[in-house]
């Protein structure tokens, strides 16, 4: 036991202690540390991204909404909006591509430094230790999650893949369709062009005829 008058506790660090002196600490606020400052890089891009794909998501919603309410008005709706909407699903696409290209890196330095903070806490408990043989195996949640983050944005990117090719494909049976309809427009004028001609000879024919 150290005496209450001894010079330990009358005399640390050039300073005079005495009995019931109060010490004021001074902490800081949380929120402090997580001002977005604060926050990582990958962090930023990724809500960057988010508003992005939502913005992207609405504008398709918008155009897929819009509609007519003859057949002919609903053509011209799909004809005016169908290469906008193509792009933006190329964009769409891209997007979560870049995303996943992103998120595949912070997730590995992430293990890394988990690995890395447990080495370092073994080495520090004991010099004689063999680490790769005696060390436990770590299970981070968060990687877990992140695979099952990954492999679903795989699927949707394999789906929004078919989602543009069905729509080349009927873009392409539309304009089929169209051309068909035109020259089913253009036979229809020759007939009646011709019997326009017709008449026209026979009301010469008659002319002549009273004529006489």
């Amino acid at each position: 036991m150290v005496p209450d008058n001894g010079p330990w506790n009358n005399n640390f660090m050039g300073v005079k202690h005495t009995t019931g002196m109060k010490y004021g600490i001074k902490l800081g606020t949380p929120r402090e540390y997580y001002h977005e400052d604060h926050r990582p890089t990958h962090f930023l891009e990724f809500s960057n991204l988010e508003e992005e794909l939502d913005e992207k998501t609405e504008t398709m919603l918008k155009l897929t909404e819009e509609n007519g309410d003859t057949f002919a008005q609903r053509a011209e709706m799909y004809y005016k909006n169908r290469p906008e909407l193509i792009n933006i699903i190329e964009d769409f696409y891209e997007a979560h591509r870049s995303l996943a290209l992103h998120y595949d890196p912070h997730r590995t330095s992430h293990v890394i430094n988990v690995d890395d903070s447990y080495d370092s806490c073994s080495e520090s408990l004991d010099s004689n230790h063999d680490q790769d043989s005696g060390a436990p195996k770590i299970i981070d949640p968060q990687f877990n999650k992140e695979e099952s983050w990954s492999a679903s944005n795989n699927e949707e990117n394999i789906n929004l893949r078919e989602e543009i090719v069905r729509l080349e494909e009927e873009n392409k049976f539309q304009k089929e369709l169209l051309a068909q309809k035109d020259e089913e427009k253009r036979e229809a004028i020759r007939q009646l062009s011709l019997s326009v001609d017709l008449l026209k000879q026979d009301n010469l024919y008659l002319r002549k005829k009273i004529a006489r």
